[in-house]
């Protein structure tokens, strides 16, 4: 519950067990009815009144009870009130100092990610990359969604992602890659087209629904196009002519949902190789990948474009060599840890 519901909460609690009291007190003392009790006190809160003359039939016990019955409700009353302001202020300047701290995180972001759309992918999206501790930002229109992308603590930036003006406030030009991850496919067009214009050298990841966006995105300045139905629909075929396979890619059985989401994103990464670290001048036999790091060299991407596949174990490291490795989460990150290894960078 938010604090401004509990503090809502409180002060009609307090209203409510005050007219209570003051209604259960006014009938003991004047001995009236409790529709006339309860008429007394609504009047009574209200300042409205009695008469200009007062009633020569009140005891001095009615005045005291009388009096009393109005110095605390209005204390009362300007209790909850304030309640209510005080959550009210407290909200909005918290908003504030939230939106001024978030645009400053933002413009310290360099070589970062902008996830254009806080959907059911770019959430996914989101996990996986705060998980890997990859630097990212939300981009989404929606009050909602960026209400639980706030929730989750990860950086938002509320407004239309295919304008000008809101991918300058996320840094495109200084970010590496751009996820399109909106709702239509002919936004996700022209999101494209205008961050291409805006920073020519963007790796931009675009997503298409329908048949024939790919090549529309792809002419519109897409690096790579992802189309979900298409890969499902390659997932299930694999699982259904090659289910051995698909378990150890995909996860089937009783946990299909969570190895299908997390087996390949968890245990598959991209490394590159910096100047100065001990892997340069070694061959995958002398670093021992699999026998002492339990890593398995995929690939190999030299510096200048050469792709090794299924390198022998007698293939040289060289500094800026791009390496597709397979492993369970701890030893490729013990791996790139003691060689120095970094993120792969995409290339357009």
């Amino acid at each position: 519950m938010s604090p401004l519901i509990r503090r809502v909460r409180r002060g009609v609690v307090v209203v409510a067990v005050f007219i209570v009291l003051a209604v259960v007190g006014h009938r003991m003392v004047s001995g009236g009815s409790l529709l006339d009790s309860f008429y007394w006190t609504a009047i009574t809160l209200a300042t409205v009144g009695y008469s200009e003359r007062p009633d020569a039939s009140l005891t001095a016990m009615d005045k005291a009870f009388t009096i009393g019955t109005i110095a605390t409700g209005t204390l009362t009353v300007g209790y909850a009130v304030s309640l209510l302001v005080q959550a009210a202020v407290e909200g909005e300047l918290h908003k504030a100092l939230g939106a001024r701290r978030m645009t400053r995180e933002i413009a310290q972001l360099n070589n970062h990610v902008i996830i254009c759309g806080f959907g059911r992918m770019g959430e996914n999206l989101a996990e996986r990359l705060h998980r890997k501790e990859v630097a990212f930002v939300i981009v989404e229109r929606e009050e909602s969604r960026i209400a639980e992308a706030a929730d989750e603590g990860y950086l938002h930036f509320q407004g239309n992602a295919t304008d000008e003006e809101t991918l300058a406030a996320v840094g495109v030009e200084r970010a590496r890659t751009l996820v399109v991850a909106l709702h239509g496919d002919a936004d996700n067009v022209f999101l494209t087209l205008t961050a291409r214009n805006m920073n020519p050298d963007l790796h931009i990841l675009a997503r298409g629904e329908l048949r024939g966006t790919d090549k529309k995105l792809m002419q519109a300045g897409a690096n790579q196009v992802i189309m979900p139905a298409v890969i499902g629909a390659q997932q299930m075929a694999d699982i259904i002519v090659k289910p051995d396979a698909a378990r150890l890619l995909y996860g089937t059985g009783k946990q299909a949902a969570a190895a299908a989401s997390q087996s390949i994103d968890a245990d598959m990464e991209e490394l590159q190789i910096p100047l100065g670290s001990p892997l340069i001048d070694q061959t995958i036999r002398e670093a021992a990948t699999r026998q002492t790091h339990a890593v398995l060299i995929v690939s190999i991407r030299r510096a200048d474009g050469e792709v090794l596949f299924n390198p022998t174990a007698d293939t040289h490291f060289a500094a800026g060599d791009n390496l597709v490795v397979i492993g369970e989460s701890g030893d490729v990150r013990e791996f790139r840890k003691k060689f120095g290894c970094a993120s792969s960078q995409p290339k357009a």
